[in-house]
This record gives structure tokens, C-alpha cells and sequence, in this order.
């Protein structure tokens, strides 16, 4: 009889509970929400960091066309190569823009991204909306 007694109540203690259930699936459910929001933060700062390769990419291109109009006479052909790296800046970074400062020997070049001005950026910047200062020397 003794030995029937011990058996139910193993019986009745084996198994989760439903309080128990619902903890582990709380906890799962936390380490989840963990993981897409470090996801979300991961896909934003490979978002800033290919509109910052982007911009870099462009001042590299500006770079070799200045190099390249040195050679020549400024002119109409000056104008249009810094019109065209203008337009092409607008089309690859959202709300993109760029500035030209300076003359021979020494430019300065800017690159603004996701509507940020030269006011808000003194310094590069790498977010979503960001700037990129780089000075060249010739």
C-alpha cells in the first residue's frame, strides 16, 4: 500500500506546471525581442556605414576629376564635370548633396546625406544622415 501512495504522488509531481510554462515562454519571448532589436540596430549602422562608403566614393570621384581638369584650361568643361558629380550625388545618397570650396592647389569637399546641412555637420559624421569633410591637395 505504501509503495502505491509514493507512486501517485510521483506520479502527481511529475510534468510542468502551467505558471511554469508561461515563465520560460516570457523569458523566450524577452530573448527574442533582444535579438531583432540588436537585428534592427545592426541593419541601421549598415545602413549609415554604406550612405558614409557612398559619399566616400563620390569625393574619390570629384578627387580624379579635379585631377583630370588641372590638366586642361578651366571652362565650360570645368563647369560640367562639378554639375555632373553634383547630380550624381544627389541620385546615390538620399536628399545627397555636395559643396566645392576653394581653388587650385587646395579644395575643399563636402558631402551631406539624409537632409543634413552644412550648419548641422562641421565635422564627418557616419549615421543615416550624416557628412563627410575631406580637404584635397594638388
Amino acid at each position: 500500500m505504501r509503495e502505491s501512495s509514493v507512486l501517485i504522488a510521483k506520479l502527481e509531481q511529475s510534468g510542468f506546471t502551467l505558471l511554469e510554462v508561461v515563465i520560460s515562454l516570457l523569458l523566450l519571448a524577452f530573448v527574442l525581442l533582444a535579438a531583432d532589436a540588436l537585428d534592427i540596430f545592426t541593419l541601421r549602422q549598415a545602413r549609415a556605414l554604406y550612405y558614409f562608403q557612398i559619399a566616400e566614393i563620390q569625393t574619390h570621384n570629384l578627387y580624379e576629376r579635379l585631377q583630370m581638369l588641372n590638366n586642361i584650361a578651366p571652362g565650360a568643361e570645368h563647369f560640367s564635370q562639378i554639375s555632373q558629380w553634383h547630380e550624381e550625388t544627389h541620385s546615390l545618397l538620399p536628399q545627397g548633396q555636395g559643396t566645392l570650396q576653394g581653388s587650385y592647389p587646395h579644395y575643399r569637399v563636402a558631402v551631406y546625406w539624409g537632409g543634413t546641412t552644412a550648419v548641422q555637420c562641421q565635422k564627418t559624421q557616419v549615421r543615416t544622415a550624416g557628412c563627410l569633410h575631406q580637404d584635397f591637395y594638388f
